[in-house]
């Protein structure tokens, strides 16, 4: 099993039990939990459709100082993860934990299934319950589990002074008898943060680098180092500005960690809190430099974009161009290993940051390579027609990831409203934002693709790779949660790409093709509507774009349920686990 964090689980339940839903209320026992679970057999085949992969290094093939400095990275992110366990629910970890050391029929398979969602609903199958009834609150625990939109808008209006910290990126809300309680994270989760700060700070010191090839300018990691420095500051003050922007200068260090509070999905009752994960990473200098032609495209692409020019010249004031980095995970903590396996990661999500400074795009090229072996290709054999499977590619399944990370930064300029104030697309489309910005992430990242394709960049001429490829990459996101919004941005794509011929269902085959010659101008449609909804901040035309489009069709369910045992993920084991300082 995946190594978990080395926390004495007394530290954890003190961080958790503040903030239990009836105080004083304990978790559920073994008995209580596996008396309202699936079967042991049903257990274990769930639990079969993720796939073991390999992934990393040992910390004993890093140099001596990158391998001393992962140790103590390991450490901070296995005491994020455990910020991000009690983010999801109140007593989620406590229950795993005692499934974990049970030996009760199916408890070990139903801790396994609770580690790939961290927590107690089913992050593949629509948040379903792996025990008991109790739904997933929409605000997940970074609320209280009875509150609705409403109510907080409400206490807002009647108390003005707190509206900024209620809608902090950076707090959770709590009920306080009659009153309503707003903390910041960094008193939230005090020990686990000040554990993971401390850790950052021995990966610091544990860089070395002598004083003469500190002179010649050969320390490659000492950028990287303040900010390790910094990060752990800012773990403790909620305030992350600074450090992101050390994180985004220039280093030569091929060791690199995203940690924090960064993305916003799993707060579906208003989309405003951050969820903290970690990301260490070792880079690939070959293969970065070999993507760095694509890269450079970043201007032209824009200017290629279907979009009015008064549109197209805010997108072109975005942040400096910023170089696509192919890596190797090392190892992930959090909301990045929870659900679905990231193949890659843009951040931050800071805009103020991003237009001063860009951001990093990080492409996973291990991820990459297991899931497409893994996962794309035994699905394509299954539900795609022969000549769609004949042009199946690896390398189109990576080129269009390249693809996917030049255009996911896309962020216009704020949005100037009639009284002359400016807001953001994210504040205008509310709960709708994360949805739309997926759909266009991938929208976009399809028109770069034939674009790039076009000049030549990439070895596709036509796009029959692409065609072909992507469509068994939508079917495969469709055996996942819907109301994850990235599958649910898959899941209008598909509609809005079958309603004009790009893929059809042939029931006599019970098997999909794919038209890359209607592709093109599909393309220029959805793309040319997600970005002009993002551009105005469009709350209504963007609820009518999902209700259009958002239903998955009988034709892709009824293929869907003959994949029931097709491997739905990989499940990642880090090498660097076997070998972490305890």
């Amino acid at each position: 099993m995946t190594r978990r964090p080395a926390v004495h689980l007394a530290l954890a339940a003190l961080a958790l039990g503040a903030f239990t839903p009836a105080a004083g209320a304990a978790p559920p026992s073994v008995d209580e939990v596996m008396s309202s679970a699936p079967s042991p057999t049903a257990l274990r085949e769930r639990l079969a459709r993720y796939v073991p992969v390999e992934l990393g290094v040992a910390d004993s093939a890093l140099p001596p100082t990158l391998a001393h400095m992962t140790r103590h990275l390991v450490d901070a992110a296995d005491a994020i993860d455990l910020v991000f366990w009690q983010q999801v629910s109140p007593d989620g970890y406590a229950v795993r934990q005692a499934l974990a050391s049970s030996s009760a029929p199916g408890a070990a398979d139903l801790a396994g299934l609770m580690d790939v969602s961290y927590g107690p609903w089913d992050r593949h199958a629509d948040d379903l319950p792996l025990y008991g009834g109790r739904p997933r609150p929409a605000g997940a625990n970074f609320y209280p589990v009875d509150m609705t939109r409403r109510e907080l808008d409400t206490w807002v209006l009647d108390n003005a002074e707190q509206a900024t910290s209620v809608r902090s990126a950076y707090t959770v809300v709590r009920r306080d008898g009659d009153r309503i309680r707003v903390v910041p994270y960094s008193d939230a989760y005090l020990a686990l943060l000040k554990q993971g700060a401390t850790a950052l700070r021995e990966a610091a010191a544990a860089y070395h680098c002598d004083d003469g090839a500190r002179a010649r300018g050969k320390c490659a990691c000492d950028p990287f180092v303040k900010f390790l420095g910094a990060r752990a500051e800012a773990l403790l003050s909620d305030d992350y500005r600074d450090s992101e922007l050390l994180w985004l200068a220039p280093s030569a260090c091929p060791l690199d960690i995203a940690i924090g509070p960064y993305e916003y999905y799993e707060d579906r009752l208003l989309g405003l809190k951050t969820a903290f994960e970690a990301i260490i990473t070792l880079r690939d200098e070959a293969a970065t430099k070999r993507v760095g032609a694509i890269a450079n495209q970043t201007g032209h692409l824009i200017d290629t974009l279907p979009v009015p020019e008064a549109t197209r010249a805010r997108l072109s004031r975005l942040q400096p161009a910023t170089v696509l980095t192919l890596a190797d995970l090392l190892y992930s903590a959090g909301d990045a290993r929870a659900g679905y396996q990231l193949r890659a990661y843009l951040l931050p999500n800071d805009e103020v940051v991003r237009r001063a400074r860009g951001h990093k795009q990080v492409i996973l090229a291990n991820v990459v390579r297991a899931k497409f072996d893994s996962l794309i290709v035994p699905l394509a054999k299954r539900a795609l027609s022969p000549e769609a499977q004949k042009d199946l590619s690896s390398d189109a399944y990576l080129d269009l990831l390249i693809a996917w990370e030049l255009g996911h930064g896309l962020v216009p300029s704020p949005i100037t409203l009639p009284d002359g104030s400016t807001t953001t697309a994210r504040q205008q489309l509310r709960e709708r934002y994360t949805i739309i910005e997926a759909l266009q992430g991938e929208a976009v990242a399809l028109w770069n693709y034939l674009q790039l394709a076009d000049a030549g960049l990439i070895k596709d001429k036509g796009g029959k790779k692409l065609a072909a490829t992507y469509l068994a990459v939508l079917l495969d996101s469709g055996r996942l949660a819907a109301s994850e919004p990235q599958a649910m941005a898959k899941t209008i794509l598909f509609n809005y790409l079958t309603d004009r011929w790009v893929f059809r269902y042939k029931p006599g085959a019970r098997a999909f093709e794919a038209n890359a010659a209607a592709l093109p101008e599909a393309l220029r449609e959805i793309v040319g509507e997600t970005v002009e909804i993002m551009a105005r901040g469009d709350y209504d035309g963007a609820g009518r774009l999902v209700a259009r489009n958002g239903i998955v069709s009988a034709a892709v369910r009824q293929k869907l349920a003959d994949l029931v045992d097709v491997p739905l993920d990989i499940r990642p084991r880090f090498r660097l686990a076997k070998t972490a300082a305890p």
